[in-house]
């Protein structure tokens, strides 16, 4: 840190931190060496950086701190309203790295193995002898790709295949695990693949979820937890891995999301119907845990960068028997004789607040737009609420998209119905149909429209306002990409806001009747705003008549 200590505050200069220009969120507006403002408008662009952690300070900044909890970055915007400076000081010969999530931790493991091959800042921090071999690992039979930190008293059985993980001191991995970005933590044993995170149960689990897991006849003190990745609710959710089997305990939280408490019931009430649902082994509403079948990890989503398109349309294809048995045949009279309680069907009320998600999420935080002109927008959403408010209302998923039709054991299955209601087919069309996790081409779609339409004349009629109801459905996701992407635990939605943009300019372009502003205003922000950042499959596409 020698530059920044040569930068001792002086005079109106409060402090000099560390920023990196090239890594991180880049969240601070550098200009002329010091810094302009915490809260860039554009993260990530020329002239932004990141703030490392590490600053020199003036004893001054003291007054500018607020009582109670607070940030540093408070006291600075403080002080600099005051008109003194902060220097932003770069650090050519220094490493930094945040890894502050698994991703960012085990990626920081395989580029310090790399800078230590390479010469470069931060190849010192391994330390060659404390890990095992992988030369040694392969002359046993185990596979090991990219890298692999295994402590010395890890177990590692062969035939085993590893790619990018860390493996903790006392670790067991059977013969038959494929390892792929894990992190197992001491003394994890493990029979079956895993990624994210891997501990042992009796160290990872609380008392209440083991007593739950134990009225299941499921506990086991050398049973492993793999802990999934945040998701875009409020749910935890943990593969539990015994030597006989596996299965998913999710822990949620009803206070909020009252739908969360219905996932049970609807499970038994949709396998009843004849949709395949994972099977419901436990359930405890007083503490607010499932446990049920564990269905793998193969969705829609996950096939879309590992098949060729036309295995992908065939299997969208294979999911309208899916989605005509939840429309057509989990009925009215079946829910009412249930007595199945569901969230309040579809309404222009509904269709409002999908709206203001949009508006709030999303217009105020990526655009500048004036008030005529989201007044003028929300016009246009009016008329799509009331054309699908007229459509007859039938069992909806209300989310389905790709990650939530997943693939087991050659059949589809349906998760995260929890917030199903009554509503039109259409938006469940569309959900599937103009998801921006799959990027279906213009082409496809239309022969996906055309091939559901032709299955009966019901289907033909679900489909007369699709376009209408893609609208409403992919304004309602980029409201939730933007709340989602606000959180550090699930940034990594904001990846998908290019392409759901792209679509709803393609949606809007088929409509009958046009929405001028909503028109003018996708076609400003895709062409200007995201087009550097479209994935490459669809800049070819062209979306306009």
């Amino acid at each position: 840190p020698e530059p920044l200590l040569k930068t001792a505050p002086r005079g109106k200069i409060i402090a000099g931190l560390w920023v990196h220009p090239g890594r991180g969120p880049r969240t601070v507006e550098v200009r002329r060496g010091r810094i302009h403002s915490f809260r860039a408008g554009r993260p990530g662009t020329d002239g932004t950086a990141t703030f490392c952690g590490l600053h020199l300070v003036s004893p001054h900044i003291v007054k500018y701190i607020p009582a109670g909890p607070s940030s540093i970055i408070t006291a600075y915007e403080e002080a600099m309203k005051d008109g003194h400076a902060i220097r932003a000081v770069t650090l050519p010969e220094a490493y930094w790295a945040d890894i502050g999530t698994p991703d960012q931790f085990l990626d920081t493991h395989g580029e310090i193995l790399q800078r230590h091959r390479s010469g470069l800042p931060g190849g010192e921090l391994l330390i060659p002898g404390r890990t095992q071999s992988p030369r040694r690992l392969c002359r046993r039979g185990i596979m090991v790709s990219g890298f692999a930190a295994i402590d010395l008293t890890a177990v590692i059985s062969p035939a085993a295949r590893l790619r990018d993980c860390v493996i903790g001191p006392g670790a067991c991995l059977g013969p038959k695990v494929y390892a792929q970005r894990l992190i197992a933590g001491p003394d994890t044993q493990l029979a079956r693949g895993a990624r994210r995170i891997a501990v042992p149960a009796r160290a990872g689990l609380s008392d209440t979820i083991k007593a739950f897991l134990k009225t299941a006849g499921w506990f086991d003190e050398n049973m492993a937890i793999e802990c999934f990745l945040p998701r875009g609710s409020n749910r935890r959710f943990f593969r539990l891995h015994r030597s006989t089997g596996s299965a998913i305990l999710v822990h949620y939280s009803a206070e909020h999301r009252k739908e969360n408490a219905r996932y049970a019931s609807h499970a038994r009430f949709l396998s009843a119907s004849g949709v395949r649902v994972p099977t419901v082994y436990e359930d405890d509403p007083a503490r607010e845990l499932i446990l049920m079948e564990d269905i793998g990890d193969v969705s829609l989503f996950s096939l879309a960068e590992k098949v060729k398109h036309h295995t992908l349309i065939r299997h969208i294809r294979d999911v309208f028997d899916l989605v005509d048995r939840l429309h057509h045949h989990a009925g009215r009279r079946a829910a009412r004789s249930s007595h199945l309680q569901m969230e309040p069907p579809f309404s222009l009320n509904l269709y409002r607040w999908e709206w203001e998600l949009f508006r709030s999420y999303f217009l105020s935080r990526h655009t500048s737009l004036s008030p005529q002109r989201i007044k003028a927008m929300q016009h246009d959403l009016r008329q799509v609420a009331r054309i699908l408010n007229r459509e007859p209302a039938v069992l909806v998923h209300r989310d389905l998209q790709s990650s939530n039709i997943h693939i087991h054991q050659g059949r589809k299955v349906l998760i995260d119905f929890q917030g199903m209601r009554w509503g039109p087919a259409s938006y469940d069309l569309a959900s599937l149909l103009c998801d921006p996790y799959l990027a279906i081409s213009p082409g496809d779609q239309q022969a996906l429209i055309r091939a559901y339409a032709g299955r009966s004349p019901q289907s033909a009629r679900n489909m007369d306002s699709f376009w209408w109801a893609t609208v409403q459905r992919l304004v309602q996701v980029l409201g939730a990409y933007g709340r989602l992407s606000s959180s550090p635990g699930t940034a990594s939605f904001a990846r998908h806001i290019p392409a759901a943009l792209h679509m709803l300019r393609r949606a809007l372009a088929e409509l009958d009747t046009p929405l001028p502003t909503l028109v003018d205003f996708v076609a400003e922000i895709d062409d200007t705003f995201i087009d550097s950042d479209r994935p490459s499959k669809y800049r070819d596409w062209n979306v306009l008549p």
